[in-house]
């Protein structure tokens, strides 16, 4: 594994000059060759995304723009449509959007927050905005999803809708 491959090179390190060259040499091979394969195998990303997908999710409104999402992930907007596709099957934008909403449906159904501050603890500039994103997405306003309680919202964490079943 990748971590008993680091491993061995610390140590081969921590021994100094003892340490023959060609060892060392078949060591960082091998380290690369696993680190090759497993971008490979998970689509290029070995997980090093999964915790920042997991943060604009759980926290959206520290990502308002586009160019926010780029610098946090520190790559050109065309490879981090990539990598929220592959990872969550929306494009980056959407992806926010989804959040805020998903965040503020909990917060409808947990809290007795206004809607308006619920608004602006999601991102949103404006009640009238916000409401007006939650219906198109969620089908009903806040407040009506407040009042009924209803858990309107599709999907798992990510918005990707599971098949029906038969």
């Amino acid at each position: 594994t990748v971590l008993k491959c680091i491993l061995e090179i610390g140590e081969i390190v921590r021994r100094g000059n003892n340490c023959p060259a060609e060892e060392l040499s078949i060591l960082l091979f091998r380290f690369l060759t696993l680190i090759t394969r497993g971008r490979r195998e998970y689509g290029g990303c070995l997980g090093d995304y999964e915790q920042q997908i997991e943060a604009v999710r759980r926290f959206p409104q520290n990502y308002p723009t586009l160019k926010s999402l780029e610098n946090a992930f520190r790559v050109s907007a065309a490879t981090l449509r990539k990598i929220f596709l592959r990872n969550t099957g929306k494009n980056p934008i959407d992806f926010v959007v989804y959040s805020r909403l998903r965040n503020s449906c909990w917060m409808l159904t947990n809290s007795e927050l206004a809607i308006r501050e619920i608004a602006v603890l999601n991102g949103y500039s404006s009640a009238a905005f916000y409401t007006r994103s939650f219906k198109k997405v969620v089908g009903v306003s806040p407040s009506q999803y407040r009042r009924e309680r209803v858990r309107y919202f599709p999907g798992d964490k990510y918005g990707r809708r599971k098949p029906r079943q038969a």
